[in-house]
């Protein structure tokens, strides 16, 4: 007797059984992503601020309070600064969790530097914000 097995695999989520799979949860990221940068370049620290969970929690061990003040003062330094990104993958965990991966190029009149980048990205209603951040070797 032949049995029905349930399909794994469904064409919306490419066989990721989660809403950060689907298509419009990869736009979003990738639009928050690109504004987070586009809020960078622009050097408008409440909108790139913006972009961070409440509970993100530096790399570094540093507080959250001292992360945002050096923050601060790196983004009104004078000068134009450039902050653009290459190489874009998202990987959805859950619903509301994904890890992007992407190469960072930074440009200012003081520094010039590309780095491999690593965000952690937790849904909070309905928007995507940034839980960690951190910088790969």
């Amino acid at each position: 007797v032949p049995v029905d097995t349930p399909a794994t695999d469904t064409p919306a989520t490419n066989g990721n059984a989660n809403a950060a799979a689907e298509p419009d949860a990869q736009k979003q990221i990738t639009d928050v992503v690109d504004g987070w940068l586009t809020a960078w370049s622009n050097k408008d620290l409440e909108s790139y601020l913006a972009f961070y969970a409440e509970n993100f929690t530096p790399s570094n061990g540093v507080s959250r309070d001292n992360w945002k003040s050096t923050r601060a003062q790196r983004i009104r330094k004078p000068g134009k600064m450039e902050v653009r990104r290459d190489n874009l993958v998202i990987q959805p965990e859950s619903d509301d969790k994904a890890v992007v991966t992407f190469r960072q190029h930074y440009r200012s009149p003081s520094l010039n530097d590309s780095t491999n980048k690593t965000l952690v990205l937790m849904r909070n209603d309905a928007r995507w914000l940034i839980q960690q951040e951190r910088v790969d070797e």
